[in-house]
This record gives C-alpha cells, sequence and structure tokens, in this order.
C-alpha cells in the first residue's frame, strides 16, 4: 500500500505479440496459465512458454470463461 508498482524486466512475457486482440481473462488451470483474447486462447506452462495457440478461439467477454475449481460446487 501507498507504494508504486515495481515492473522488473524478467518478471513479465507478452502474449500473443502482435495479434491485435483485447485480453478478456487470465486464469490459471491444472498449472498452465489461459490468456483468452478476443480471437485468440494461448496456453503457458510454468515456465511461461507457450503450448499450444488455438487461432479462431477466444472470449468475447469475460464472464464468457468457466473456472471448473471456483465456479463449480
Amino acid at each position: 500500500p501507498y507504494k508504486l508498482d515495481d515492473i522488473y524486466a524478467g518478471r513479465y512475457f507478452d502474449v500473443g505479440r502482435n495479434d491485435g486482440d483485447e485480453i478478456k481473462k487470465i486464469m490459471e488451470y491444472r498449472g498452465r496459465l489461459f490468456v483468452f483474447k478476443t480471437r485468440n486462447t494461448y496456453v503457458y506452462n510454468v515456465r511461461h512458454q507457450l503450448e499450444r495457440h488455438y487461432v479462431g478461439i477466444g472470449a468475447a467477454h469475460k464472464h464468457s470463461v468457466f473456472d471448473p475449481d471456483r465456479d463449480h460446487p
């Protein structure tokens, strides 16, 4: 609190560089990072390496993505 965010060079990475999509939702599921954009979905492993890129499959809204661990009783 009351402190500016520190951004370090090794603590970020680009997702879908130059695809022109807006990130709709980012979530973790079973040890993978899922990044849902308007027209693309990216799946990264724990080392931030791209495992899968689904072209043409995205999310129109952040609430259109279902989180089975959190949203299911």
